[in-house]
């Protein structure tokens, strides 16, 4: 087993402890700010453009992996023990929440910093993001494995003929 104190950079960033599928907890970074990680601003991109929630569920995967990496520096096969959780499905639950609520926490911060465009809806009646800065806010209340809006694309187009 790798021991995550032993695989710390020099860098060791402040963040979000997370139990993981090795049973220990490890450290994830606070997301970058915009515009300074080319590959964590490239896969926000991916789970924004994702097609349906196993998609965005594997980008979350990728974003965690990640985002460990900027803390830690495991071998590839120790990925496996840290990602890998086995039987244990409430540890598994409760690691890709707290991931999914960094990640998604990062999109809702970098949204309001951002004007607002105008989402379109493609041929599958899915909202689309016609480019990033989209208020996520609206989209986020929804469950965090899906990029569905709560009541349906017919909500957000009756909510924004209001505003």
């Amino acid at each position: 087993m790798v021991e995550q104190k032993v695989r710390r950079r020099r860098d060791f960033r402040p963040g979000t402890w997370v139990r993981m599928g090795d049973g220990q907890s490890w450290l994830f970074p606070h997301p970058p700010a915009p515009g300074t990680d080319r590959e964590y601003d490239g896969l926000i991109r991916c789970l924004l453009e994702a097609e349906d929630a196993a998609e965005a569920r594997r980008i979350e995967l990728a974003l965690g992996i990640l985002l460990l990496s900027r803390n830690y520096d495991p071998q590839p096969s120790e990925y496996q023990a840290i990602f890998g959780f086995g039987e244990d499905h409430a540890t598994r639950l409760a690691a890709q929440a707290a991931i999914s609520e960094l990640v998604y926490n990062d999109l809702e911060k970098r949204f309001i910093e951002c004007p607002p465009p105008v989402p379109c809806v493609d041929r599958t009646d899915r909202i689309r993001f016609a480019r990033p800065g989209f208020r996520l806010a609206r989209v986020a209340e929804h469950q965090p494995n899906g990029l569905d809006p709560p009541g349906g694309v017919e909500a957000v187009r009756a909510r924004e003929t209001v505003r």
